[in-house]
C-alpha cells in the first residue's frame, strides 16, 4: 500500500466515525428531548394526583366538620322560653 492510499484511507475512515459521531449526538439529544417530555408527563401526572388528594383530604375534612356540628347542635340544650315554667 502506498502512503497516498494510506493517508486517503486514514481520511475515509476518520471521516466515516465523525459523521457517526454526530449521528450519536443527535440521537442523543432526540432521546434526551424525548425523556424531558416523559418526565414533564409524569410530573404532572404526579401534582395532579398531589392536588386530587389535597382536594378529596378538604372535602373530608369539611363532611367531617359539618357531621360533628349537626351531632352538636342535637345534645345542645332545648331553650327554655323566659316566663315558662320549669319542672
Amino acid at each position: 500500500m502506498t502512503e497516498r492510499t494510506r493517508k486517503t484511507r486514514d481520511r475515509i475512515i476518520e471521516a466515516a466515525a465523525e459523521a457517526r459521531d454526530e449521528a450519536l449526538i443527535e440521537m442523543g439529544k432526540a432521546a434526551e428531548e424525548r425523556q424531558s417530555v416523559r418526565q414533564a408527563k409524569a410530573r404532572r401526572q404526579t401534582q395532579m394526583r398531589a392536588a386530587a388528594a389535597v382536594a378529596a383530604t378538604g372535602a373530608m375534612l369539611a363532611a367531617a366538620a359539618l357531621v360533628r356540628k349537626r351531632q352538636r347542635a342535637r345534645k345542645a340544650p332545648a331553650v327554655v322560653p323566659p316566663g315558662a315554667a320549669e319542672d
